[in-house]
Protein backbone atom coordinates (compact mmCIF):
# COMPACT_ATOMS: atom_id res chain seq x y z
CA UNK A 1 0.00 0.00 0.00
CA UNK A 2 2.85 2.33 0.54
CA UNK A 3 4.51 1.82 -2.92
CA UNK A 4 1.12 2.70 -4.02
CA UNK A 5 0.57 5.67 -2.52
CA UNK A 6 4.41 6.53 -3.23
CA UNK A 7 3.49 6.01 -6.98
CA UNK A 8 0.59 8.52 -7.01
CA UNK A 9 2.69 10.93 -5.44
CA UNK A 10 5.25 10.86 -8.18
CA UNK A 11 2.15 11.33 -10.82
CA UNK A 12 0.65 13.96 -9.28
CA UNK A 13 4.03 15.85 -8.76
CA UNK A 14 4.72 14.94 -12.60
CA UNK A 15 1.24 16.12 -13.22
CA UNK A 16 1.93 19.42 -11.85
CA UNK A 17 5.53 19.96 -13.95
CA UNK A 18 3.80 19.18 -16.76
CA UNK A 19 0.86 21.25 -16.28
CA UNK A 20 3.47 24.41 -15.26
CA UNK A 21 5.46 24.16 -18.56
CA UNK A 22 4.60 26.69 -21.05
CA UNK A 23 3.51 26.75 -25.37
CA UNK A 24 7.67 26.96 -26.14
CA UNK A 25 8.39 24.26 -23.57
CA UNK A 26 5.56 21.89 -24.58
CA UNK A 27 6.54 22.36 -28.42
CA UNK A 28 10.28 21.80 -27.94
CA UNK A 29 9.62 18.47 -26.30
CA UNK A 30 6.95 17.60 -29.09
CA UNK A 31 9.64 18.77 -31.80
CA UNK A 32 12.22 16.49 -29.50
CA UNK A 33 9.98 13.44 -29.72
CA UNK A 34 9.09 13.84 -33.10
CA UNK A 35 13.24 13.75 -33.76
CA UNK A 36 13.57 10.59 -31.94
CA UNK A 37 10.74 8.98 -33.70
CA UNK A 38 12.55 9.89 -37.18
CA UNK A 39 15.87 8.95 -35.57
CA UNK A 40 14.34 5.33 -34.63
CA UNK A 41 12.04 4.70 -37.30
CA UNK A 42 15.15 5.30 -39.84
CA UNK A 43 17.61 2.66 -37.93
CA UNK A 44 14.68 0.31 -37.62
CA UNK A 45 14.66 0.75 -42.01
CA UNK A 46 18.49 0.05 -42.58
CA UNK A 47 18.44 -2.72 -39.91
CA UNK A 48 15.50 -4.28 -41.89
CA UNK A 49 17.64 -3.97 -44.96
CA UNK A 50 20.03 -5.58 -43.64
CA UNK A 51 18.15 -8.89 -42.91
CA UNK A 52 16.33 -9.29 -45.90
CA UNK A 53 17.82 -9.58 -49.29
CA UNK A 54 17.48 -6.19 -50.89
CA UNK A 55 18.87 -2.92 -50.70
CA UNK A 56 17.93 0.07 -48.57
CA UNK A 57 13.73 -0.03 -48.97
CA UNK A 58 13.58 3.42 -50.13
CA UNK A 59 9.61 3.40 -49.28
CA UNK A 60 10.46 2.37 -45.57
CA UNK A 61 12.82 6.03 -45.83
CA UNK A 62 9.95 7.78 -47.54
CA UNK A 63 7.34 7.06 -44.94
CA UNK A 64 9.29 7.77 -41.64
CA UNK A 65 10.38 10.96 -43.73
CA UNK A 66 6.66 11.66 -44.23
CA UNK A 67 5.33 10.97 -40.99
CA UNK A 68 8.49 13.16 -39.66
CA UNK A 69 6.95 16.13 -42.20
CA UNK A 70 3.78 15.82 -41.36
CA UNK A 71 4.27 15.84 -37.78
CA UNK A 72 6.82 18.94 -37.44
CA UNK A 73 4.00 20.67 -39.54
CA UNK A 74 1.57 19.51 -36.82
CA UNK A 75 3.55 20.74 -34.19
CA UNK A 76 4.46 24.21 -35.54
CA UNK A 77 0.67 24.10 -36.46
CA UNK A 78 -0.40 24.57 -32.79
CA UNK A 79 1.54 27.72 -32.24
CA UNK A 80 3.17 28.66 -29.13
CA UNK A 81 7.20 27.15 -30.53
CA UNK A 82 10.10 29.73 -29.62
CA UNK A 83 11.18 28.92 -33.15
CA UNK A 84 9.38 27.96 -36.60
CA UNK A 85 11.00 26.75 -40.02
CA UNK A 86 13.39 24.43 -38.03
CA UNK A 87 12.41 21.34 -39.86
CA UNK A 88 14.97 20.82 -42.55
CA UNK A 89 17.69 22.27 -40.04
CA UNK A 90 17.01 19.34 -37.57
CA UNK A 91 16.00 16.88 -40.55
CA UNK A 92 19.79 17.42 -42.03
CA UNK A 93 21.14 16.49 -38.41
CA UNK A 94 19.57 13.24 -37.64
CA UNK A 95 20.17 12.26 -41.50
CA UNK A 96 23.64 12.63 -40.62
CA UNK A 97 23.42 11.19 -36.84
CA UNK A 98 21.68 8.20 -38.89
CA UNK A 99 24.30 8.26 -41.28
CA UNK A 100 27.66 8.12 -38.83
CA UNK A 101 25.69 5.13 -37.14
CA UNK A 102 25.09 2.84 -39.79
CA UNK A 103 29.06 3.51 -40.73
CA UNK A 104 30.12 2.67 -37.59
CA UNK A 105 28.21 -0.43 -37.36
CA UNK A 106 29.23 -2.13 -40.33
CA UNK A 107 27.33 -5.04 -41.82
CA UNK A 108 30.51 -7.08 -43.05
CA UNK A 109 33.87 -7.89 -42.50
CA UNK A 110 36.76 -5.65 -44.53
CA UNK A 111 40.47 -5.46 -43.69
CA UNK A 112 41.80 -1.63 -43.47
CA UNK A 113 45.59 -0.71 -44.05
CA UNK A 114 46.27 1.98 -41.16
CA UNK A 115 49.16 4.51 -40.96
CA UNK A 116 50.47 5.18 -37.92
CA UNK A 117 49.83 8.60 -36.15
CA UNK A 118 51.70 9.74 -33.06
CA UNK A 119 49.98 8.06 -29.55
CA UNK A 120 49.70 11.68 -28.46
CA UNK A 121 46.17 11.95 -30.52
CA UNK A 122 43.30 12.04 -29.68
CA UNK A 123 40.56 10.06 -31.08
CA UNK A 124 38.45 12.35 -33.48
CA UNK A 125 34.50 12.29 -33.86
CA UNK A 126 33.83 15.26 -35.91
CA UNK A 127 31.41 14.57 -39.11
CA UNK A 128 34.15 14.81 -42.27
CA UNK A 129 31.92 16.07 -45.12
CA UNK A 130 32.26 13.28 -47.84
CA UNK A 131 33.59 11.07 -45.30
CA UNK A 132 31.87 10.46 -42.28
CA UNK A 133 28.99 12.84 -42.72
CA UNK A 134 27.16 15.38 -45.03
CA UNK A 135 24.92 18.49 -44.01
CA UNK A 136 24.93 20.59 -41.17
CA UNK A 137 27.59 20.56 -38.87
CA UNK A 138 30.01 18.21 -41.56
CA UNK A 139 33.52 19.77 -41.97
CA UNK A 140 35.00 21.38 -44.64
CA UNK A 141 38.64 23.31 -45.03
CA UNK A 142 38.27 26.96 -44.08
CA UNK A 143 36.50 28.70 -46.71
CA UNK A 144 34.36 25.45 -48.15
CA UNK A 145 30.88 24.48 -47.09
CA UNK A 146 29.44 20.99 -47.39
CA UNK A 147 27.37 20.61 -50.25
CA UNK A 148 24.19 18.19 -48.91
CA UNK A 149 23.29 17.26 -52.45
CA UNK A 150 26.65 15.67 -53.30
CA UNK A 151 28.06 15.45 -50.12
CA UNK A 152 31.24 17.71 -51.13
CA UNK A 153 32.93 20.23 -49.51
CA UNK A 154 32.08 23.38 -52.20
CA UNK A 155 34.41 26.62 -52.56
CA UNK A 156 37.42 28.53 -53.22
CA UNK A 157 40.46 25.61 -54.44
CA UNK A 158 42.96 25.02 -50.94
CA UNK A 159 46.36 24.40 -50.85
CA UNK A 160 47.15 20.84 -49.79
CA UNK A 161 49.83 21.95 -47.37
CA UNK A 162 47.65 24.01 -45.55
CA UNK A 163 45.10 21.59 -44.27
CA UNK A 164 45.42 18.93 -41.96
CA UNK A 165 43.99 15.18 -40.56
CA UNK A 166 40.70 14.26 -42.55
CA UNK A 167 40.66 16.97 -44.63
CA UNK A 168 43.28 16.58 -46.74
CA UNK A 169 41.09 15.19 -50.05
CA UNK A 170 40.06 18.29 -50.11
CA UNK A 171 43.63 19.67 -50.70
CA UNK A 172 44.74 20.73 -54.48
CA UNK A 173 48.15 19.49 -55.89
CA UNK A 174 50.20 20.04 -58.76
CA UNK A 175 49.08 17.66 -61.71
CA UNK A 176 50.20 13.86 -61.55
CA UNK A 177 50.29 14.75 -57.24
CA UNK A 178 47.31 13.69 -54.72
CA UNK A 179 46.92 15.27 -51.19
CA UNK A 180 47.41 13.05 -48.38
CA UNK A 181 48.85 12.98 -44.93
CA UNK A 182 52.43 13.04 -44.49
CA UNK A 183 53.77 9.87 -43.39
CA UNK A 184 56.45 12.51 -41.45
CA UNK A 185 54.36 14.83 -39.61
CA UNK A 186 54.54 13.97 -36.03
CA UNK A 187 51.72 16.80 -35.63
CA UNK A 188 47.83 15.95 -34.52
CA UNK A 189 46.00 15.38 -36.91
CA UNK A 190 48.65 14.90 -39.22
CA UNK A 191 49.56 17.51 -41.82
CA UNK A 192 48.80 16.96 -45.45
CA UNK A 193 51.61 16.84 -48.58
CA UNK A 194 51.38 16.22 -52.29
CA UNK A 195 52.84 12.64 -52.96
Amino acid sequence: MRDSASAVVVVLALASVASGAGPAEKCAAAKLRAAAQKTSGLLECHARALQAPTSLESACTTRVRAKFVAKWERIESRGGCAVNGDGDDVEARIDAFVAYLVDAVPATTTTTTMTTTPATCPPTTALYCGQSGCGFGALCPAGMTCDMSTCACVGPTVACGSISGNLCRWGTCPPGMTCGTDPTSTACPPACACH
